[in-house]
């Protein structure tokens, strides 16, 4: 890609999170967890605090079990376009282009001023467009390299 020329698109097809096989002992640890978590709050006196922790553990199930679906993503000199979802280069704080060896694929992570979207994560194809995608994007934005703790939690639990 010649340097400095913003005319230039790049698109790709990703889906929207990479599926991992859980057993059933997976969400047998997740009930277990659930439901000793709820009796500590109830026995303390938090009966709200209980029932958020049933709520997240219904929605991280079903979040769990869900399959991925294919998104179309462009970059293009007025922003990123995720499924026809324009984000402005100005609503973009930062980007960090992850390449760790363990990852099954590079991830672009977006920070954002979005209230409903603050972090954005992209599957890349390959080591080859990770290196496309953060030269293209140093024209517009900085790159800030870090994980954020929702990030870092949501590899954690593998989703």
């Amino acid at each position: 890609m010649p340097e400095g020329d913003k005319q230039v698109t790049l698109e790709w097809v990703a889906p929207t999170h990479l599926r991992a096989e859980r057993t059933n002992d997976w969400f047998w640890a997740l009930g277990i967890v659930a439901v000793f978590g709820s009796i500590a709050a109830v026995l303390l006196g938090n009966i709200l605090f209980a029932a958020i922790i049933l709520l997240a553990t219904v929605m991280l199930g079903v979040t769990a079990m869900r399959e991925p679906r294919e998104c179309s993503v462009q970059l293009n000199p007025q922003g990123i376009v995720i499924d026809s979802e324009l984000y402005p280069y100005r609503s973009i704080h930062s980007f960090w282009v992850d390449e760790r060896e363990h990852l099954a694929a590079p991830k672009l992570f977006l920070a954002t001023s979005g209230i409903v979207h603050p972090h954005i994560t992209v599957i890349l194809k390959s080591h080859e467009d990770a290196d496309a995608v953060r030269n293209y994007l140093h024209q517009f934005i900085e790159e800030d390299e870090g994980h954020t703790f929702g990030t870092m939690f949501a590899e954690l639990l593998g989703l």
